[in-house]
């Protein structure tokens, strides 16, 4: 049975493009239109800029797509990503594996595929020698995502913040609330060991010797017993009352089943109503 690919959400992977061009060597922006206002017709997923002469000064166009209808609708006019990919030297398809096939894509568009460690390079890019400079339109579009992304950096530095504090805000609680939590159970621990010292000192009763924790049930019944102002040896006699009665119904019980046997033989020994042998 196949494997089933994983699924590749566009924030993941425009996480993985910021990480291919962190550093100083490299600005990245995101969503970037081709003009603004009512001279905006298509939008680049990603731009990366490299800023070292050594390393090259190309920008590098990012189309992302994370489903194969989304380059299926994407392959029927192909020519649309020029709005934006003639002002860059490289432009890139960034999908999954099971998104596109080698062969659909354009000749000079290269190719990267999201992994676990980074984006792996599929189909290189080819530099494009028709390249055009950056029209006025462009740069405005270039320098509003930039103020945005300053803005919103400011933002986020605000609610990093926030979530920092209400962090060590909820650690501090949360220590308070065991601190607090050991405090009573320690002091009811306490107030415990001193009931029953005292009331070792006045009853002669250590709760908590072995044998007496066997029957701390019935002491306290006793106990409950005289401060009910009951009488501990009343409930004794009422007890043994009860068991000889239940004793007699229980003996008179065994004569009638006895009587109602068939005769032994010769020499047996009646029994009386009483229960008591009867000589022959």
């Amino acid at each position: 049975m196949a494997k089933k690919a994983r699924q590749w959400s566009t924030d993941e992977i425009e996480g993985l493009l910021e990480s291919r061009y962190a550093g100083g060597a490299w600005a990245v922006l995101f969503q970037v239109p081709n003009g603004t206002a009512g001279g905006k017709s298509r939008t680049a997923d990603a731009l990366a800029m490299g800023l070292w002469p050594s390393q090259g000064l190309h920008l590098h166009g990012h189309e992302i797509k994370v489903s194969r209808s989304d380059w299926q609708k994407e392959m029927q006019d192909v020519a649309k990503a020029e709005a934006i990919a003639h002002f860059c030297h490289f432009w890139w398809l960034v999908a999954p594996e099971h998104v596109a096939k080698l062969e659909e894509i354009p000749p000079l568009w290269g190719w990267m595929v999201p992994t676990g460690s980074g984006l792996r390079v599929r189909k290189p890019a080819g530099i494009r020698t028709d390249r055009q400079s950056p029209d006025d339109h462009f740069l405005a579009a270039l320098f509003r995502v930039m103020v945005r992304d300053i803005n919103r950096g400011a933002s986020a530095q605000e609610i990093r913040k926030a979530r920092e504090d209400g962090e060590r805000a909820a650690k501090e609680h949360r220590a308070w609330t065991a601190k607090s939590q050991v405090e009573r159970a320690e002091r009811d621990a306490r107030e415990l060991r001193e009931t029953i010292e005292t009331f070792k000192a006045a009853s002669g009763i250590d709760l908590r010797s072995w044998e007496n924790r066997l029957c701390v049930r019935e002491i306290a019944k006793a106990v409950q017993l005289i401060v009910d102002g009951g009488d501990p040896l009343a409930a004794l006699k009422g007890d043994l009352e009860r068991f000889v009665r239940h004793a007699d119904n229980l003996r008179e019980a065994a004569v009638t089943a006895l009587a109602e046997l068939p005769a032994g033989e010769e020499g047996d020994a009646p029994i009386t109503a009483a229960g008591e042998l009867r000589a022959g």
